[in-house]
């Protein structure tokens, strides 16, 4: 699904106060689903649009402009340990995947999408997640392999953009404002990184696009795995 904020355009949010911005958004963004929290994100966004407006100048014609407007995408893998554990290993797909040694000290490294739902979570205590999901099969961390994936990530990256911060292994913010490949939106981009991340090394990763950092992150997490969002700001 690619929900686009297009109302953004349809209003001059430089004179809408807080509450009205407040009432038009409300109906385009009101909860986000992030790791199983509900975090309700209306009034984040509409904080971070307010500053976002004085980004916009009225032109000659009484038509808003755009100034400066960024177009960053946030590239964050679904899953990524497991999922790379899945894809190497068939026996493992559509099967409840812990990544991480057994004993009392070790934590989770990543769950597969099978094991959240049994409330498996990274950076939780591995005896608590085999007591939440005890028909999970626990594999230990590979590094190496997952750096070199990521290696292989990234590398599709930069058919793209030179400008790349990374955050981890499976996780980046891409500025897409001048492209290399000249595709014409931020959106096409992301659909492209996003096809050629899934046909080259048949992983799944969900793509945010924005005029920011912020509303980048809030897109790739709305509803994962493999939803992402895009503002017509960007396009």
């Amino acid at each position: 699904m690619l929900l686009c904020l297009e109302f953004l355009e349809a209003h001059d949010f430089r004179l809408l106060p807080f509450e009205p911005m407040q009432q038009i958004c409300k109906p385009f963004v009101d909860v986000v689903d992030v790791e199983g929290r509900n975090l309700h994100a209306t009034s984040n966004l509409i904080q971070c649009l307010c500053h976002f407006r004085l980004s916009l100048q009225r032109g000659p014609s009484g038509h808003n402009v755009h100034m400066g407007v960024r177009k960053i995408v946030h590239i964050d893998m679904d899953a990524f340990y497991a999922s790379v554990e899945q894809r190497d290993d068939p026996r493992l797909r559509g099967k409840p995947v812990i990544v991480a040694w057994r004993g009392k000290r070790s934590v989770v490294c990543a769950a597969s999408y099978e094991a959240r739902r049994f409330g498996v979570r990274s950076a939780m205590a591995a005896i608590r997640a085999e007591r939440l999901c005890p028909d999970a099969t626990f594999v230990a961390p590979d590094f190496p392999r997952y750096r070199a994936v990521s290696r292989m990530a990234h590398e599709i990256f930069r058919r793209h953009t030179d400008l790349i911060e990374p955050l981890s292994l499976d996780e980046a913010y891409l500025d897409v404002t001048e492209n290399k490949t000249g595709l014409p939106t931020a959106t096409r981009v992301a659909r492209t990184i996003r096809e050629q991340i899934r046909q080259e090394l048949q992983l799944t990763a969900p793509a945010g696009v924005a005029p920011n950092k912020f509303l980048a992150k809030i897109a790739s997490d709305w509803r994962k795995p493999m939803v992402s969002l895009s503002s017509s700001l960007t396009r």
